[in-house]
């Protein structure tokens, strides 16, 4: 992991392996009419950097051992962040578990560092731990010197390196520790440092960037140069659509950007909606997340928590226990990163269309008949084939079967047809129960009607 260090006046500390013949003596503190330089570069860890899903909530956890000076530069830092026209937004939790970034304070054995700072491991994800050294609250007053250092941590756990320090371009990102004494352990893992696309690639160092790897109690500063803006917007660009990643944008832009049908529904936390679907499978209707059938192949953003509004779950829904009329099933979905379906979070409800499963069903290859008693007292169901065969309704052709009724057996007596004149109405279903058919019967002559 990237670890960055700010230095004090004349303490010099090399922060780039092969580059011990590179000095930095910084005898003088920055002035605030240099915020702005043209023509220099910035740089970064050669990892993609995090996507605006993981980004525009950014959860920062402060550890108790920081002092008053740096929990309050902690949080002008993030505010800093947040005022950027980009796609990142944090906030304070009070639970270190669900951090994506942990805020430490530590006495440090080196008293000239001012923090220490992993950058992201890998491509998408930021680096998860800050360090700042509680000597500083000692011996500096200056909240802007605060706010400017965390500012800085905070660039490193998003995956920027120092604009000063490329001299072999490689740069640690190994896990970074602090032991009992307050030395540090920076990890002997190496990773290559890219330009930013934007800045000069061989332009001059900035002294007066946020991600310069100086500054002093003296004489800080506590906001982003025009510099650090073009790289803020061009790692972390701020997304155009607001549906594709909510929590970047203010309640008032989402309130007029019509994302969701119901504002009231618990909402994703980033994720763009997916496109449901549902396929036949037999008497299931199985669901599709953006047309891939979910059974086949697993999906490692979504899972499905409810199909149908009443408890069940799983990939698929029984016909049969489809409301008469409904055009549509409730599906609720929850992003797997929160365990939404256990917590609520990042969850949305969509009324996902019908299909009609038996749209290509061919008729049954028997016609339903009466098959009446000699003397007219009874009539029985039966089946003609297409050869002429008379069948059993209880051995139908090809393993069709009769799934429903209105009357009570496969054989009526006149008192036994439905009343009100009502037509017999018999369900046959084919063998796998992809396609049934209801067949309408007038009442058999034979019974004297």
């Amino acid at each position: 992991m990237k670890y960055l260090n700010y230095f004090l006046g004349i303490f010099i500390l090399t922060l780039l392996v092969g580059c011990a013949d590179k000095e930095f003596n910084l005898e003088h503190g920055h002035e605030h009419d240099h915020l702005v330089q043209t023509e220099v570069r910035q740089t970064r860890i050669n990892f993609e950097p995090a996507p605006c899903s993981r980004v525009s909530d950014l959860k920062i956890f402060i550890s108790g051992d920081c002092g008053f000076e740096w929990r309050v530069g902690s949080l002008r830092a993030m505010e800093a962040y947040n005022e950027t026209d980009t796609g990142i937004n944090m906030t304070t939790t009070s639970d270190s578990t669900e951090a994506d970034i942990t805020i430490q304070c530590r006495d440090f054995a080196n008293g000239g560092i001012f923090g220490a700072a992993e950058v992201p491991h890998a491509d998408g994800m930021v680096g998860a731990e800050s360090y700042l050294n509680t000597d500083w609250e000692i011996w500096c007053s200056d909240p802007c010197f605060f706010q400017s250092v965390v500012m800085h941590e905070l660039g490193h756990n998003l995956g920027f390196y120092h604009n000063d320090n490329i001299c072999g371009q490689n740069g640690s990102v190994g896990d970074i520790s602090i032991d009992a004494n307050g030395d540090i352990d920076f990890g002997n893992t190496l990773a290559e440092i890219v330009h930013i696309p934007g800045t000069a690639p061989e332009g001059d160092d900035d002294p007066f960037s946020i991600f310069n790897s100086t500054t002093s109690c003296g004489s800080p500063f506590c906001e982003f140069n025009a510099n650090d803006i073009i790289a803020l917007e061009t790692m972390f660009p701020r997304p155009d659509d607001p549906c594709q990643c909510p929590l970047a944008f203010s309640e008032d832009e989402l309130a007029t950007a019509d994302c969701f049908d119901d504002p009231d529904e618990p909402q994703p936390c980033g994720e763009p909606i997916p496109d449901l679907g549902f396929e036949c499978d037999g008497n299931l209707l199985c669901l599709t997340i953006d047309g891939v059938d979910i059974r086949n192949e697993w999906n490692p953003i979504w899972e499905i928590c409810e199909i149908g509004g009443n408890g069940s779950s799983g990939a698929c829904y029984d016909i049969s226990d489809l409301p008469e009329g409904s055009g549509s099933l409730p599906v609720t979905i929850c992003e797997r990163e929160s365990v939404g379906c256990e917590t609520g979070d990042c969850c949305i409800t969509l009324n996902v269309p019908v299909v009609d499963c038996q749209t290509d069903c061919p008729p049954p290859p028997f016609e339903l008949q009466w098959c009446c008693e000699s003397d007219g007292s009874l009539a029985c169901l039966c089946a003609v084939g297409e050869n002429g065969l008379i069948f059993s309704v209880n051995d139908l052709p090809d393993f069709y079967w009769i799934s429903d009724k209105n009357i009570a057996g496969n054989c009526i007596l006149p008192t036994g047809l439905p009343g009100d004149g009502e037509p017999v109405t018999v369900t046959v279903n084919n063998g796998d129960n992809t396609c049934s058919h209801t067949i309408t019967l007038e009442v058999p002559d034979c019974l004297g009607f």
